[in-house]
């Protein structure tokens, strides 16, 4: 097990690396970082570089970051995945449909953002795993992707 200390995040996942070739069969397995804090943020490019995937966990990175500076570090990260050729997740996009039949306006609009900034999926949490219509959920933000 690794054990998390103060060294940057890219130094462990390079260590992550490492440990996994070790091991035959998991030498293949992608590591994904995910960017939640200021941390992830300074040290984005190092991370991304290592890493075989991002995951920008918006939720947790709008307590770091004021908001008008959220949706710059999402675009900015989103393009630099594309033009490195890795995946990039996003997490946290319609938290309101965990006790809501419908999104906000803003979140529909978020989502649909991500995509045309170039992100490679959506990742749904509490909205489908404590949410009060997780089919509703996965329904409406397939709909807004697909359009």
């Amino acid at each position: 097990m690794l054990k998390m200390s103060v060294r940057p995040s890219y130094v462990i996942l390079m260590q992550a690396r490492d440990f996994l070739s070790k091991l035959g069969d998991l030498s293949q397995t992608q590591i994904f970082a995910k960017i939640e804090n200021v941390e992830g943020l300074t040290h984005f490019d190092e991370i991304l570089q290592e890493a075989d995937g991002i995951i920008l966990s918006r939720g947790n990175l709008g307590i770091d970051l004021p908001p008008e500076k959220g949706f710059l570090f999402q675009k900015s990260a989103l393009h630099k995945c594309n033009m490195a050729g890795k995946p990039a997740v996003l997490t946290r996009v319609v938290d309101s449909m965990t006790d809501n039949l419908r999104p906000t306006r803003a979140e529909a609009t978020d989502v649909a953002n991500a995509v045309l900034d170039g992100s490679d999926a959506i990742l749904l949490g509490a909205e489908t795993l404590r949410g009060l219509y997780p089919v509703e959920t996965i329904s409406t933000v397939g709909r807004i992707c697909s359009e």
